[in-house]
Parts: C-alpha cells; structure tokens; sequence
C-alpha cells in the first residue's frame, strides 16, 4: 500500500520495522535460515525497503542486521522507543499482600516471557 500511495500520490513512504523479518522468524527455529521461504520472505521485504524513503529501526543492533541485509546507510534512521531505565526503580519488597504482575507490550514468539512466568513462580 505505501508503495503504490507514494507511486500515484508522490507521497512519502517510511517503514518502521518493529521485528526484522525473515531473522525474527529464523531466530526462533521456525524458517531455516537459506531455505527458499526464508530467502522469498527476505527478498521481498528488501524489495519493498530500498524502494521506500527510509526505514526506522528500534536501535543499533536492528540497524547493523539492516545494513547486513545490504539497505544502504543513508535509508536507516534510528528512533530507539525504550524506557530510560535510571528514571524506573522497583517497589520495595513486600511481604504479604497481593502481588500484581502487569506485562504491557508485544507478547509474541521472539519475546522473553521465561522471566515473568520465573518472577511469578520465586514470590
């Protein structure tokens, strides 16, 4: 859709890669990376990138696996969505009352959530 608004309108077209794939899917197990699903998935999404006017990504790290991908620098901005972790401090422990675990955010095959269920186990 972005393509073709930028195509028949002149619009801009940015993407913001919230999960890098084929890799996120490799990561896990669930494409073997080189398979040809792999590839396809890879070529076109690398399609779509390099025709865009750029492409945010979360950090450092998403951009170097960008730039492996061959996206060329000057396509890559980096606009990190990361709490500032000095600013949150824990609670002081308690001991008695009711404990309330609220996970807010994406929950999905790449996501740590062997260590909420381990917190949830130790209290």
């Amino acid at each position: 859709m972005g393509l073709a608004a930028k195509r028949v309108r002149g619009a801009r077209h940015f993407i913001w890669e919230m999960d890098l794939f084929p890799e996120a899917l490799t990561d896990v197990g669930h494409l073997a990376p080189g398979s040809w699903v792999t590839r396809a998935i890879g070529g076109l999404s690398d399609f779509v990138r390099r025709r865009s006017d750029g492409v945010i990504a979360l950090g450092e790290c998403m951009r170097d696996r960008l730039l492996a991908r061959g996206l060329p620098l000057e396509l890559i901005h980096i606009a990190e969505n990361w709490a500032d972790g000095s600013l949150i401090t824990a609670a002081p422990a308690r001991r008695s009352g009711t404990l309330r675990v609220l996970y807010s955010g994406n929950l999905g095959l790449t996501h740590d959530i062997e260590t909420i269920a381990e917190a949830h186990v130790r209290v």
